[in-house]
């Protein structure tokens, strides 16, 4: 809840201030004394700023209805993916680009260190050139490989840091691997779940590929949003979405993978008692035990459901279960979804506030004033003596200092939705005017 200042609250404190500086000479603190009418009318702008302050930033940058180009994206301020996206710079960073290109299922960097330095002068030890790497690609099914290729090529090139190339661009091939198992279920398990959370453990573990969010989901999980955009390029047209860094970290490029970890995976479904016999099942192939499986050099495991072969059991009997009616579901749920506008999906929309037409207007605390002090907009008699004229242009000089401070606040904050505006203005400097006429 909003807190405001407190008009006897302030009236107080000014009272307590002026008596410990002026207490020997000025002892009269009542509504007549023209000093406390000063105080009182200072306070009364000083809530009207302070509440003007207070207001929701969405209602203080709002711009006019009528503006030219009101409500589009590009007049005034910048989106999220406008100021925070940044060309990519860590290898995380070109990771995320390349997996966001269509057709690649996953991508590594390797520093290249077979690349001999062959300007090295004479004598001195062979080294590698620095800078370059080898880029290993997972491709998606039914892709064309050139195209993709090529795709991933342009895109390390349009974003090569300096001094930094790419060597070459390996496919990597896929090795097509099920599992073989006798699974014990529980007493209350359904087979058909526990056959589906299998095969989403199963493929998250053999052959995982990163997991694109929108944005709004990667600040549902508390990533703060600048974390969310780094080494991002602006995205004007299509992607996929965002990757999570830490979990695009955890999906290394495996050399082998280990029967107890495999192990680990499936007894975290729910339904599960025991698993015996669990072994690996290449396709086309026997399965084989062995608590390691070794993966060829420049390939992948392709987890692949069709070359699973799983007996569900329960208290000891075979459980009917035809695995077929799910293939189709399961290869559904492995797609990408590709993201044609940035709104609302990739970047966040510009808040929807109240645009307040006087928020600009300043009336000068002169007005406030009781006729009898001849600084309002009746100011004093024209026959009034020269003395008492002057006297009134004094006061009015004193208040000055007031309303210039008191002033510029509102004018600014008028201005504000124009301060990021990056077309034709009338320059960057922020100004006010008061409404109402000078007595």
């Amino acid at each position: 809840m909003t807190t405001y200042l407190d008009f006897n609250d302030l009236r107080n404190e000014g009272i307590t201030h002026l008596g410990n500086l002026t207490g020997k000479l000025w002892t009269d603190y009542n509504v007549h004394d023209p000093g406390i009418t000063i105080l009182e009318a200072l306070c009364y702008a000083l809530l009207d700023l302070d509440y003007r302050t207070k207001l929701p930033a969405a209602d203080i940058f709002a711009r006019h209805p009528a503006a030219a180009g009101a409500g589009a994206a590009d007049d005034n301020f910048y989106s999220p993916a406008q100021i925070l996206a940044c060309n990519p710079l860590t290898i995380v960073d070109y990771r995320k680009l390349l997996s966001d290109i269509d057709g690649v299922r996953n991508a590594w960097l390797e520093v290249a260190l077979d690349q001999p330095d062959n300007c090295l002068p004479e004598g001195r030890k062979p080294g590698h050139l620095n800078g370059l790497y080898h880029v290993l690609v997972e491709l998606e099914d039914g892709v064309d490989q050139t195209a993709v290729v090529a795709a991933v090529k342009d895109a390390m090139r349009e974003h090569r840091n300096l001094c930094e190339d790419l060597a070459d661009v390996i496919v990597l091939g896929k090795l097509e691997l099920g599992v073989y198992a006798i699974v014990e279920l529980g007493t209350e398990a359904d087979v058909a779940q526990v056959y589906l959370d299998m095969m989403a453990a199963l493929g998250a573990f053999l052959s995982p590929s990163p997991h694109f969010y929108t944005l709004q989901e990667l600040l549902d999980k508390g990533r703060p949003i600048d974390a969310i955009f780094a080494g991002r390029p602006y995205a004007t047209s299509v992607s996929h979405g965002f990757l999570d860094t830490d979990e695009l970290q955890q999906i290394q490029l495996k050399k082998e993978i280990h029967l107890s970890d495999m192990y680990k995976a499936l007894f975290g479904v729910t339904g599960i008692t025991t698993i015996r016999d669990l072994q690996w099942k290449p396709c086309g192939s026997p399965a084989r035990a062995g608590w390691k499986f070794n993966i060829p050099e420049n390939s992948v495991v392709d987890f692949t459901v069709g070359c699973c072969s799983l007996q569900f059991m329960r208290n000891g009997k075979p459980v009917p279960f035809d695995p077929t009616q799910y293939e189709a579901l399961l290869a559904a749920g492995a797609k990408k979804n590709m993201f044609n506008s940035l709104l609302p999906n990739l970047d966040l929309p510009f808040p929807k506030g109240n645009y307040r037409p006087d928020l600009g207007d300043y009336y000068s605390i002169q007005n406030d004033f009781p006729y009898a002090y001849g600084i309002s907009r009746e100011g004093v008699p024209a026959d009034a003596p020269k003395a008492r004229q002057a006297w009134a242009l004094q006061l009015k000089g004193f208040l000055l200092f007031f309303d210039q401070l008191a002033g510029g606040l509102p004018g600014a904050a008028g201005e504000y939705t124009r301060a990021f505006f990056d077309g034709p203005r009338r320059g960057i400097e922020l100004f006010f005017e008061f409404s109402g006429q000078w007595g």
